[in-house]
């Protein structure tokens, strides 16, 4: 059994209803499969018939550390990791820690939602890579449990990001 911290007073997560009710434990699942995605493997690239190599992110970021490919680092780092991990991070404090009635709470809901629009590069970056080595000629590509895990990490983080903020503007209009 799942046990849950209890909400702080006046926040989304005291005064949500219903269905409303399940995004704190959907956006645990979510930064579960993150990390699971992170480390599990994405993809097995098959080259010249004999050659195989299993590709996760974390494999990923340490193959372009090692050849010194600094730029593609930070890009797959910042899209593929930090911005994922704030957004379900930043929201789950505004689901159980802000405080809908204070003065900056307007402002937390813009940032999170600011951060939520640029984490969907990370769709992006993974959809890119797959396409490219699906139309190389000298390999093919083989599709794993690590890429559907990170791909659910970051629907349920969008489904529960988008009914956050909707009670969130909701309830900091009705104190």
């Amino acid at each position: 059994m799942l046990i849950l911290p209890s909400a702080r007073e006046n926040t989304i997560a005291s005064r949500a209803q219903g269905m409303d009710r399940a995004i704190g434990p959907i956006l645990l699942l979510s930064a579960s499969l993150l990390v699971i995605g992170w480390f599990s493997p994405m993809m097995t690239v098959n080259q010249f018939l004999f050659l195989e190599e299993q590709i996760s992110v974390f494999d990923s970021l340490l193959t372009f550390a090692i050849h010194r490919e600094f730029l593609l680092l930070v890009v797959v780092f910042i899209f593929s990791v930090l911005f994922p991990a704030a957004k379900i991070i930043s929201s789950y404090l505004l689901w159980y820690v802000y405080d809908v009635t204070s003065d900056h709470f307007q402002k937390r809901v813009g940032v999170l939602q600011g951060i939520g629009k640029w984490s969907m590069l990370d769709v992006f970056l993974v959809a890119l890579v797959v396409a490219a080595v699906k139309v190389s000629i000298i390999g093919d590509i083989y599709l794993h449990w690590g890429l559907y895990s990170f791909a659910a990490s970051v629907l349920l983080a969008m489904i529960a990001l988008s009914r956050l903020t909707t009670l969130a503007h909701r309830m900091a209009k009705r104190p």
